[in-house]
């Protein structure tokens, strides 16, 4: 398989959902729990793509391992995915982008493939960072944080 992706969910159906999509993309999809396996699996062997959810547990959140792979592993793009709409690109490592949770199955390949082309800068344009997700994404503490 010619990609290596490292999935950081810790969320059961939602990794095997995840992983089974990019499958498409002809990679080699290794599973992680926790943002610690995660970082095992960079330093154990090379990898091409990082997916990663904001809310994990354990001793690092999502956007702490954004932050640690890209002083330890520059070169590994970075896919950060929440229900939480509001993380802005300004608190984003460079290497690294958002994908809202709920996404869509094209969304999740398009930035995948995207980053995978060494073109991970270009597949949010157009979007809207500072918009609401849609009412029905919304929990009722998001939207009363959105609304305050």
């Amino acid at each position: 398989m010619p990609y290596t992706i490292v999935l950081v969910e810790n969320d059961d159906a939602l990794r095997f959902i995840t992983r089974q999509a990019l499958l498409i993309l002809d990679a080699e999809v290794i599973e992680c729990v926790h943002a610690e396996q995660a970082l095992q699996q960079l330093q154990a062997r090379p990898v091409d793509l990082l997916l990663v959810d904001a809310a994990l547990a354990g001793r690092l959140d999502g956007l702490q391992l954004c932050r640690r792979v890209w002083h330890g592993w520059p070169e590994v793009p970075v896919i950060l995915t929440s229900r939480h709409a509001l993380i802005g690109s300004a608190v984003l490592p460079t290497h690294c982008r958002f994908l809202a949770k709920p996404w869509s199955l094209d969304q999740l390949l398009t930035a995948a493939s995207a980053c995978l082309h060494g073109d991970c800068g270009h597949w949010l344009d157009g979007i809207d960072r500072t918009a609401p997700p849609p009412a029905a994404t919304l929990s009722r503490h998001d939207a009363e944080e959105w609304l305050s």
